[in-house]
């Protein structure tokens, strides 16, 4: 009988470390689950951004203030008035990060080819991509050329205060709930950031990743090889579909087939021809 009231005895220790251990340990790249399922500050804490209507106030940033306006409509947009210019970015910055701050670490991170440090490992190849595109050095490139006297340096420069005054305020049970299962703490957001997603936006919209592929085939193969797979196609315009009555030559051009017999197989697969 006693020997039996020890193993419950030892059991219940047992299962209590256990409990310990998994409230208290990170989970891969979650964070533990005591954090995570915390009552006052864990997932079921969610603060939303204001609702529908006008909110007026005065901003003071840097020694200067500002009457500013915002407002909400019912389908979400979101309007900005102000007697300074500058009051309107810093409020636009506050803002963006008030009702997108995930996303926007999300798609900096990725785009800097950061997003591992957060996700863990299994991004890394997309840190390398955009590690192969140079983002990093480019963002840093485009904020260094940047004139600090002009309208441009001025805007991002408020926008990024706003963004970090938001990140200032943000307490555990304010935080995205992405970052509290992750155990994510923002870090201070930057120029380089903002240019980040704009390269990642104008290079989703107006770009391919076709560059890469194309120059690691010309380093493996001759060019005459790599120009029979895609032969050339006149200048702009070019259009998704070419109508054949604009130009039917386009049609005809075809890569010189002759250089493919360099990497023919030989002998062929059994069952092929």
């Amino acid at each position: 009988m006693t020997k039996f009231i020890y193993v419950k005895l030892g059991l219940s220790v047992v299962g209590l470390v256990l409990v310990i251990v998994l409230v208290s340990v990170p989970i891969s790249v979650m964070a533990p689950l005591g954090q995570v399922l915390n009552p006052g500050t864990g997932v079921w804490v969610n603060v939303p951004p204001p609702g529908v209507g006008c909110h007026s106030g005065v901003l003071t940033v840097n020694g200067s203030s500002a009457a500013i306006v915002v407002c909400v409509t019912p389908d979400g947009f979101v309007r900005i008035a102000s007697n300074e210019t500058w009051a309107v970015f810093y409020e636009q910055g506050y803002l963006t990060a008030e009702y997108r701050l995930a996303q926007m670490y999300f798609m900096a991170m990725m785009t800097m080819g950061n997003l591992s440090s957060i996700v863990g490992p299994s991004v890394l190849p997309s840190d390398e991509f955009f590690r192969v595109l140079l983002t990093p050095q480019v963002t840093q490139e485009i904020v260094n050329s940047l004139n600090k006297s002009s309208f441009v340096y001025e805007a991002l420069y408020y926008y990024t205060l706003g963004v970090n005054a938001y990140i200032s305020t943000l307490s555990p049970r304010r935080m995205p709930i992405v970052f509290k299962v992750l155990g994510f703490k923002p870090r201070q957001w930057t120029m380089e950031d903002t240019f980040a997603i704009q390269q990642l936006l104008t290079w989703s919209l107006s770009g391919t990743a076709d560059s890469l592929p194309f120059t690691i085939a010309l380093l493996k193969m001759p060019p005459e090889v790599v120009y029979a797979f895609y032969p050339a196609y006149p200048p702009p315009p070019q259009y998704p579909i070419y109508p054949i009555e604009w130009n039917p030559s386009i049609y005809n051009t075809t890569g010189n087939m002759k250089y493919l017999n360099l990497y023919s197989l030989n002998p062929l697969p059994p069952g092929i021809s």
